[in-house]
């Protein structure tokens, strides 16, 4: 009787080891099945992700603004149809009438962002419209301006040129620093859109008035001031002598402008078609006229 209790009592313990390594192994597939849905369903999350970065990659299509030239052509020509900014905030849309062609040299938007701010600003100072096309040609570096646009003996000083028959305005890139500063080399651009909105047959108000209106002024002497100041450039000297007189004539423009006109562009526009009626400018003659710019240039030199 004692016997077969203990070997009643030993056939239990021996199905309560079994039970427990059943329900080990039961525990153990299902986590095997569990860690094996994990492990499919991360792959197929991944190559879902993977497939939609494909997607978007193939998506991706080349914008007008960083296009090539086409195949035989060494001109960059770009759609105006874009916007230039620093962020989608400050985004300017280029007005539909200028164009930008890059010949030899890549794209720089720093130029056609000056142009199309200096363009909405002009029209609208001088209360202007302005429908045809204005191409901007810009070469690699002034001396391949220079032989595209001119030829023979490079002045070594001009870095622009306007053709305000054609509208068409021809530049050196600004990277070529050479003969002026990048900072200098970029207000150009503006100084020429200046001659294609604004032309004059009169020197001093034509290179004066782009002068100004471009913001190129520089500090000047007493010595630097000439004696007629009503024909200011006169194109005799040698290059720095001809640029003072470019300057020179750019504060005649601010004196113009601003003292006499007290910032009325619309004066200054009436004003260009007859320069010699200084009248206009509210003076009886020639010589008071000449007398007051002569005394403003004096208090402003340095």
């Amino acid at each position: 009787m004692i016997i077969h209790k203990k070997v009643i009592m030993l056939l239990f313990i021996c199905s309560l080891v079994i039970g427990c390594t059943k329900d080990t192994d039961l525990t153990n597939t299902a986590d095997s099945k569990i860690n094996s849905n994990q492990t499919a369903t991360d792959l197929k999350s991944e190559n879902a992700i993977k497939e939609n970065i494909d997607e978007q990659d193939d998506a991706i299509e080349v914008s007008p603004a960083t296009s090539t030239a086409a195949e035989g052509n060494d001109e960059n020509v770009l759609d105006p149809a874009q916007e230039i900014g620093e962020s989608d905030d400050d985004a300017i849309p280029i007005a539909a009438n200028l164009k930008f062609e890059y010949i030899d040299t890549e794209r720089d938007a720093r130029i056609e962002k000056i142009v199309n701010q200096a363009y909405q600003k002009l029209t609208d100072d001088f209360e202007m419209t302005f429908d045809s096309d204005i191409t901007f040609k810009i070469y690699k570096d002034q001396k391949e301006f220079w032989e595209r646009v001119f030829g023979g003996e490079n002045n070594g000083i001009t870095t622009g040129f306007a053709n305000h028959v054609e509208n068409i305005v021809h530049l050196t890139s600004p990277t070529d620093i050479s003969i002026k500063s990048e900072a200098d080399m970029l207000k150009v651009p503006v100084h020429e859109l200046v001659h294609i909105l604004l032309p004059s047959n009169t020197l001093d108000i034509r290179e004066g008035l782009a002068y100004y209106l471009a913001d190129q002024l520089k500090d000047f002497s007493t010595d630097d001031i000439p004696t007629n100041v009503v024909n200011i450039i006169t194109y005799q000297g040698e290059g720095d002598q001809i640029r003072m007189q470019y300057n020179l004539a750019g504060y005649k423009a601010k004196f113009i402008i601003e003292e006499c006109f007290d910032m009325d562009y619309l004066k200054y526009k009436t004003y260009m078609a007859s320069p010699n009626d200084y009248t206009v400018l509210g003076y009886e003659h020639e010589t008071d006229f000449s007398n007051a710019l002569t005394a403003y240039l004096q208090s402003l030199a340095k």
